[in-house]
C-alpha cells in the first residue's frame, strides 16, 4: 500500500514537472535554502501550490489512479512537501559549499 502510495505521489510530481508548478516549488526551495531561511517557511507554498494544483486538476475528465490523485488535495499536499524539501536541501548543500570555498580562498591569500 505505501509502495502504490509513493508511486503515484511520483507519478503526479511528474505531472507536475510537465505543468510547470513543480518548477515553483523547486525555485523557491532552493532559494530558502540558500539564503538560510528556517524550513517552516516551506509550508504556505507547499499549501498554496497543492491548492492551486488542486484547482487545475479538480474537473480531470480522466478516469486513471494518477488523475483522481491530482485533485487530491492530501497527495498534493504531500507531493510539494517532498519537492519543496528535497530542492531545499540542495539549496542548503550549495550554500554550505559556496561558503566552505570562500574560506578556503581567504585562507590561501592569508586573509583568515
Amino acid at each position: 500500500m505505501v509502495i502504490k502510495f509513493l508511486a503515484l505521489a511520483v507519478s503526479a510530481a511528474g505531472v507536475h514537472l510537465l505543468d510547470g508548478l513543480a518548477l515553483a516549488a523547486l525555485v523557491f526551495g532552493a532559494l530558502v535554502g540558500w539564503l538560510g531561511v528556517r524550513f517552516y517557511w516551506l509550508a504556505v507554498p507547499a499549501v498554496g501550490l497543492a491548492n492551486l494544483a488542486g484547482m487545475f486538476y479538480a474537473s480531470s475528465t480522466g478516469t486513471g489512479k494518477t488523475e483522481g490523485a491530482l485533485g487530491n488535495f492530501t497527495m498534493e499536499v504531500f507531493v510539494f512537501s517532498v519537492l519543496l524539501g528535497f530542492a531545499y536541501l540542495v539549496g542548503l548543500w550549495v550554500r554550505h559549499v559556496q561558503f566552505s570555498r570562500v574560506e578556503a580562498k581567504m585562507r590561501r591569500d592569508g586573509n583568515t
